[in-house]
């Protein structure tokens, strides 16, 4: 029979033998097949000491189907142990490929400034000495291709409090998951990001990217669609590059978007006469490709990097200096709706949003458009208790 022996750790491992069980609370005979059987019955609800030792064996057995090597929280239980694990419950959970990345980049981060040191070796005073030694850090450091000036600024206090926020949702999923007794970094608070206003473009610039596809060539064609759609939409580029045709409807498409929920966004006639023009020279898919929207020439589907690739090939013809990013389209028609009006619940509905704090980022307003806020109304000039200077004649 299996027989589960008390370790150190206050976990059970399996052996066979023919003796008394160690779990306490279970009776020997009711497990190897002895001479006084015992049935199996549910706790008693009246005895809650009972109910939640039961509990705590039937997680004990639990961790071990999955874990029979190790009882989970063991000293040598590393960093790498720990990504391994938070993996595959973050695939169980359906996280995002870009989620799982951005945690995986975190924790491999944390691992080159400490080494491969046990989960429990890492607490609010390495995660203070790990931002130390980011902050030592320059931009693309490692990096065997991107150099020059860029290169040499030091990553800036958003990526930073990226960084850590990746290995907090390391920590956290293992403790959720009961692989960790407990979480040693719950309570340390990541670096402050800094300035958070989103980058986006002015009307004129979107106009001007607009501007630089040539119609007559289908590729280009298909671009000035691609920017039209992100413009109008507010749609992320990992959904615009999932659009199938039978997902578009009638001026809206309805798709798979983060957190595997079903999104639709809507889009006007503009884009509807971009996306037409486009549907027109669409090439078909290759074959074992799905019917996506967004094709390359020979039939595959678009993949984000080469949209992030094709609005940096306009950018550099349209001589814009800021940022230009698949992104910057749903910041910049975000925020160019609440400034025509549309109110902040209406902007959350179109983008898809689960939080209204997600939403008002966008209503931080540049200088350029405080100065226009201010002189459209001040208060003090329409009380018009300073006397103005008279004109000299």
């Amino acid at each position: 029979m299996v027989e589960f022996l008390p370790s150190k750790h206050g976990f059970a491992k399996p052996s066979v033998n023919t003796g008394e069980t160690a779990i306490q609370g279970v009776p020997a005979s009711g497990v190897n097949g002895g001479e006084e059987q015992v049935k199996p019955r549910d706790p008693d609800p009246n005895n809650p000491e009972e109910h939640e030792r039961l509990e705590d064996i039937k997680k004990a057995l639990n961790r071990l189907v999955y874990h029979s090597e190790q009882p989970p929280g063991a000293p040598d239980h590393t960093l790498s142990w720990g990504l391994t694990e938070w993996r595959t419950i973050a695939r169980s959970d359906g996280k995002s490929p870009r989620t799982i990345e951005w945690v995986e980049a975190a924790a491999k981060m944390l691992q080159v400034f400490l080494g491969d040191v046990p989960l429990s070796a890492v607490g609010p005073r390495e995660m203070r000495r790990f931002v130390i030694g980011l902050r030592g850090r320059r931009r693309y450091q490692d990096h065997p291709l991107i150099k020059g000036t860029g290169a040499d600024k030091p990553l800036s206090d958003r990526t930073i409090n990226n960084r850590v926020r990746g290995i907090k949702a390391l920590y956290y999923g293992l403790a959720q998951a009961e692989l960790i007794s407990e979480n040693p970094i719950q309570n340390y608070r990541a670096p402050k990001p800094g300035d958070t206003t989103p980058p986006t473009l002015t009307p004129e610039q979107i106009k001007l990217l607009l501007s630089q596809p040539d119609l007559k060539k289908p590729a280009q064609l298909r671009d000035w669609a691609i920017m039209a759609l992100l413009y109008d939409s507010k749609c992320r580029v990992s959904e615009l590059c999932r659009i199938t045709m039978c997902d578009l409807e009638d001026k809206s498409f309805t798709v798979e978007g983060k957190g595997g929920r079903q999104l639709t966004y809507i889009f006007e006639s503009d884009a509807a006469r971009a996306l037409a023009r486009y549907r027109a020279v669409r090439p078909e898919p290759s074959p074992g490709v799905a019917d996506y929207l967004f094709l390359t020439h020979d039939g595959r589907q678009l993949t984000r990097g080469r949209v992030q690739a094709i609005m940096k090939i306009y950018q550099k013809k349209a001589g814009i200096t800021s940022r230009v990013s698949p992104h910057t389209f749903r910041h910049s028609s975000a925020r160019d709706a609440i400034r025509h009006g549309t109110n902040l619940e209406e902007v959350r509905l179109l983008l898809n949003q689960r939080d209204i704090k997600s939403t008002q980022i966008y209503t931080r307003l540049e200088n350029s458009d405080a100065r226009k806020a201010q002189a459209r109304y001040s208060p003090l000039n329409a009380l018009g208790a300073i006397p103005r200077s008279k004109k000299r004649r």
